[in-house]
């Protein structure tokens, strides 16, 4: 079970003068004791403040909007999301990797221990502070809706597992302190209501639309960036600072090699024989300030990990969804489509059935788009690199980097409410029948 808990002290104070003039403050002293003795406890205030304008006697003659509030809010909050035993070093016992035969033989190991996760005692609460300022709105007989919200969310402390060395061997890496982040943006909400056909068909629409912007503004000291997950040895995405957290990283392609002669023209990759026809073409960066300037302005003659970078980006221009709810009678219609625009994926299926590292089963591409395939009329028009198992084509590249946008239907409903004459004298006052998918 559990071994975990979480205690707090928490105050509030709210004021509320003719509705007009609101105002709340609360403070929390929150301990966790997935923090060890000296990092356990931490204090998170908030406040709001808000005015309904609307209440003032100056507005008291405008008919067409009905309500009118402005806000502002600030506050502070705490994460402690690391497991139950983050503070220790922890073991367990394989039979496999840790096992050793005691008495020299072959057959007969006896089950040793091994590090299960590295601990660190050190590791603090992750803090997050919010400020915001919005506006909500009714108007049109109350029919309209309008909200918005300007905000910037600073994060410090940030809980991260990263990546250790595999010299370190096969134990888990502890979360610790990390960085500092800067989220800044918009939510919007727009929303009408109204009836026709004397009061028959009833109608209501709701449109909410967010965009951030995100920016790590500091690292730890000795951390030069944030890695990500490794998925078969490969990682495919880091973040710096000034950069978003995460971007994609890896090399860019420039193309597939034709023939000798273009490989060996082209830088080579560090001291491997990679450069050759039906092998990725990975550009040539600028990694050299030549001035001291601070600004890269030259490019070497070699394909190094230097030459890796930001080949994507996961975070979406806008994300928004569209509620609409319908009404005839006893019916009712709910569609609810939700999107995501300018947001890129790394399509990390593509390496196992495009490329020829791994065994199963490949696609139709590998067969027909593959450079070498007797399918293609022309190796030119190849949008793969030949299949072979040199693994130098399927580091993390730009081949990986699709379009992740996207428009989805996530919820249509259909339902009737069957009319209270029909019900009778059963005790239900209402019954609804529906089918959603």
């Amino acid at each position: 079970g559990s071994s975990w808990s979480l205690f707090s002290l928490f105050g509030r104070v709210n004021y509320d003068y003719k509705g007009k003039y609101l105002v709340e403050g609360t403070v929390r002293r929150d301990g966790s004791s997935r923090f060890g003795a000296n990092t356990r406890y931490g204090l998170f205030p908030a406040a709001s403040v808000g005015w309904t304008i609307t209440e003032e006697d100056f507005m008291q003659g405008v008919g067409w909007l009905n309500f009118l509030k402005m806000r502002a809010g600030w506050g502070m909050s705490g994460n402690d999301r690391i497991g139950n035993y983050n503070s220790y070093t922890t073991y367990a016992s394989n039979k496999y990797t840790a096992g050793y035969a005691l008495d020299g033989s072959n057959t007969a190991a006896a089950t040793g221990f091994q590090p299960s996760a590295l601990g660190n005692p050190d590791v603090t609460w992750e803090t997050t502070t919010t400020m915001n300022v919005g506006i909500d709105a009714m108007l049109i007989n109350n029919n309209m809706t309008f909200a918005f919200d300007l905000w910037q969310r600073n994060t410090s402390d940030m809980l991260f597992q990263q990546p250790i060395p595999n010299v370190v061997g096969l134990a888990s890496p502890p979360y610790v302190n990390i960085a500092e982040m800067k989220n800044t943006g918009f939510d919007l909400e727009l929303g009408y209501r109204n009836t026709g056909l004397e009061g028959k068909f009833r109608y209501s629409l709701k449109l909410t639309l967010s965009h951030y912007t995100n920016e790590i503004t500091k690292l730890a000291p000795g951390v030069n960036y944030i890695g990500g997950t490794s998925e078969r040895q490969v990682e495919y995405s880091r973040a710096y600072v000034g950069s978003a957290f995460p971007e994609f990283y890896g090399y860019e392609v420039e193309g597939i090699f034709q023939s000798e002669t273009e490989a060996a023209a082209h830088p080579a990759f560090g001291n491997t024989t990679y450069n050759a026809p039906g092998h990725f073409k990975y550009k040539n960066q600028l990694t050299i300030d030549s001035d001291g300037d601070g600004v890269m302005d030259e490019s070497d003659d070699v394909i190094t990990p230097a030459d890796m970078t930001f080949i994507g980006n996961p975070h979406p221009d806008i994300t928004g969804g569209l509620n609409v709810d319908l009404g005839y009678g006893n019916f009712d219609l709910n569609v609810f489509f939700y999107g995501s625009y300018g947001n890129e994926i790394i399509n990390y299926v593509t390496r196992w059935i495009d490329y020829g590292q791994f065994n199963g089963g490949l696609s139709k591409n590998a067969l027909y788009k593959t450079w070498g395939s007797p399918y293609l009329d022309n190796n030119a028009d190849a949008t793969l690199p030949m299949l072979d198992q040199n693994s130098n084509s399927q580091n993390s590249n730009s081949a990986f980097v699709e379009d992740g946008s996207f428009l989805r239907l996530k919820t249509l409903r259909l339902g009737y409410s069957l009319p209270k004459d029909f019900l009778g004298k059963a005790q239900i006052k209402s019954l609804s029948l529906y089918v959603q998918m």
